[in-house]
Formats: structure tokens, C-alpha cells, sequence
């Protein structure tokens, strides 16, 4: 299974504050103006804004299959004026791919990621191959994993200019000892576990259920009204920050086509992942 992710965020409607991120994160707003240095970790961003708005929110989409949606998402994204954070898989970024991933792609490669990131949209890590880590822990051992962690960190740098913060792992499969040894490496690894704080912890949408020709996961009555009602839940919960994943896939554009806007009338906007999760755990 391939896969690139979008990782999208919202912020509270308050038109006194924009937030417009550029390749080495712009933030603006009507009171003052400050470029954040490259070389700066997530985590000391400033919270100071972020914390002002009451419902951040954020939505982090992972592309898989055919990937003939990503022009269209890209167009979605620009229309709604949403800067997303893309999970990139290494070997697609490799200058050698092209041919390879055309057939598995459709087309989207290296040229796609250079787009994202000229728009001003976030690239982080999802590995180089895509390897679920307890077969490759098993087959090569758990140095194999971490040098394909920093193989695809290295390809992505080049594009992005700067080494990824964020590890989403394939499939969420981690286990404790993996982790610390990826955390020790400078990452912050993504997870569904509940070991980790509601608002830090992904949320599946579960929209991979609705390819193909089997269905019958597929939520019901729409992945529309499933991923509403998970945030409704988690909000009567005293829960108003998440992150939804989402694979890059057609119906997925169309799903968020409908979600986005619908956020936007409740109140939210959105932010990049980096600044979703400062804020995020500068609150827990």
C-alpha cells in the first residue's frame, strides 16, 4: 500500500487573526509579523495566538492506491485556503521512482511533493518503503526500521528544507521500545493509542473502507456523517481538538469538499500540524 498524507487544521472564526504558512513558517496576523526559523522544534512554536482560539482543530489525510486525487486535493485545498501537512512515503520522492510510481501513482511522485511544498504546504515522514515494522523489525531488526525512518528523512529534506519532526508509522503499528528509540531520534510518532492524550491522539476515519469494490465497512449512512458524529462524540466529551486521518483517495476529496466548509460554519479554521500540536499539548 502506498501512501501520501494531508494533514489539515482549523482554527476558531476570528477574523482578527490569519495564519499563513510559508516554506519557513510566516505567521501574520493584525498585531504583529515574525518569521519562525527553520531550524526551530514544533515544539517551540509560539502558542501565545493559538491558545486564544477556542476550537483548534486539525485533519491529517494519508494518500494510498491510484492517487488520482491529488491535483484535485491540491485545488480543494487552495479554494478553502487550507494548508495541509502531507505524510510522504520516501521512495516515491526518489528521482529514480518516476516510472514506478506513474504505474502505482497514476503520475504522482517527486514533481507532486515539490507542488505541495511550494504552496506552502508541510511534508512529513512515513518511512521510505511502507514496511510494517514488526515484519521488518522481524526480518532485518529494529536498525533497519530506524535507517529506513532517516532515509526517507534525508529525501524529504531535500525537498522541504528542512528534516521532518512528524513519524506517522504504516498502519500505526509501534510498540514502546521502537518508540523511544524513534522519539530519541528527534520524532514525535503518531498514534491511535490511548495511552496518549485525546487531542494528540489520530482519529481514523476510516475512508479506506469505502474503495473499492467490498463496502460493506464502508461507515454508514457516508464516511461524511461517520466523521461528523466522531467529533460530536469526542466534543461531548469536553474534547474540541482532533486530528482526523483520511487517505488521498476520490471519494475522500469529495468527503472533504462537504467537511470543510461544514467546519468552517462551526466555528473552526485551520492551522498546520506543527502548530495544531504545540498548542495542542501546551494545554494538556
Amino acid at each position: 500500500m502506498g501512501s501520501y498524507v494531508a494533514a489539515y487544521d482549523a482554527l476558531p472564526a476570528d477574523d482578527r487573526f490569519r495564519r499563513i504558512v510559508l516554506p519557513h513558517q510566516l505567521y501574520v496576523n493584525s498585531r504583529k509579523r515574525r518569521r519562525a526559523s527553520s531550524r526551530r522544534s514544533w515544539r517551540q512554536a509560539d502558542r501565545t495566538d493559538l491558545r486564544r482560539w477556542p476550537k483548534p482543530y486539525v485533519l491529517m489525510g494519508t494518500r494510498s492506491g491510484k492517487g488520482v486525487a491529488s491535483q484535485s486535493l491540491l485545488a480543494l485545498l487552495d479554494e478553502q485556503e487550507v494548508k495541509a501537512t502531507f505524510f510522504v512515503m520516501g521512495w516515491r520522492l526518489s528521482k529514480n521512482a518516476d516510472e514506478e510510481c506513474r504505474q502505482v501513482d497514476g503520475g504522482v511522485c517527486r514533481v507532486a511533493a515539490e507542488e505541495e511544498h511550494r504552496r506552502g504546504h508541510e511534508i512529513e515522514n512515513h518511512t521510505y518503503g511502507h514496511g510494517d515494522f514488526r515484519l521488518m523489525t522481524k526480518r532485518y531488526g529494529e536498525e533497519w526500521v530506524l535507517n529506513d525512518i532517516e532515509r526517507a528523512s534525508r529525501i524529504i529534506q531535500e525537498i522541504a528544507g528542512d528534516k521532518p519532526t512528524f513519524l506517522r508509522p504504516p498502519d500505526w503499528t509501534i510498540w514502546p521500545e521502537l518508540e523511544k528509540k524513534i522519539e530519541a531520534r528527534g520524532y514525535h510518532v503518531m498514534t491511535r493509542s490511548a495511552a496518549v492524550p485525546p487531542a494528540l491522539r489520530d482519529v481514523d476515519s476510516e475512508d479506506y473502507f469505502c474503495a473499492g469494490r467490498d463496502l460493506a465497512k464502508c461507515p454508514k449512512p457516508s464516511d461524511y456523517d461517520y466523521v461528523l458524529r466522531r467529533i460530536e462524540q469526542r466534543e461531548r466529551q469536553g474534547v474540541d481538538q482532533h486530528i482526523l486521518v483520511f487517505h488521498e483517495l476520490p471519494q475522500t476529496v469529495e468527503l472533504l469538499a462537504r467537511l470543510i466548509p461544514e467546519l468552517k460554519k462551526r466555528g473552526y479554521r485551520f492551522v498546520t500540524l506543527r502548530a495544531y500540536m504545540a498548542a495542542a499539548e501546551g494545554q494538556q
